[in-house]
């Protein structure tokens, strides 16, 4: 049976939630956002009890969430993974 590493990206006009369990891809979409968007904040940073990073709350996105979430997915693509559902407004990716 393989293993799969799943993540999840929404938007509101607050700001753009990120979920993986895969902690290194959370980081580095963060490191990635800083290229086109340098003024984007980190807002609220949630960590399992070891430390580890599951989920990212981003703000200050100068209005474009929305390009942020397609922009998120289009870089998560790129990089192996695959949207696999879409749930109001909310969408599901995996990386097998």
């Amino acid at each position: 049976m393989g293993s799969y590493a799943l993540a999840r990206v929404s938007g509101s006009i607050e700001g753009v939630y990120l979920w993986s369990t895969d902690g290194a891809t959370l980081d580095w979409i963060t490191s990635e956002l800083n290229r086109y968007i340098p003024s984007y904040t980190v807002k609220e940073v949630y960590n399992l009890p070891s430390g580890r990073t599951y989920e990212y709350w981003i703000a200050n996105l100068q209005c474009r969430h929305d390009d942020v979430v397609a922009l998120i997915i289009k870089l998560l693509c790129l990089r192996g993974w695959e949207p696999f559902a879409i749930e109001s407004g909310t969408v599901y990716l995996k990386l097998k």
